[in-house]
């Protein structure tokens, strides 16, 4: 569970980052939510999240 815990504020940790570059224009919410998209629907996402056998 511990790891469960950890993932999570791992996640969390990120959307921070994220929000306050958002924030302080860094980077634009369109363009924000464009490469989020783009890379969560690319073959090579999809491939990493595929279990290994082995």
């Amino acid at each position: 569970m511990d790891l469960f815990w950890n993932w999570i504020a791992t996640k969390t940790g990120m959307l921070d980052t994220l929000l306050a570059m958002v924030e302080s224009s860094e980077i634009a919410h369109a363009d924000a939510l464009i490469g989020i998209f783009t890379v969560a629907s690319s073959p090579e996402h999809e491939a990493m999240a595929l279990p290994t056998t082995g």
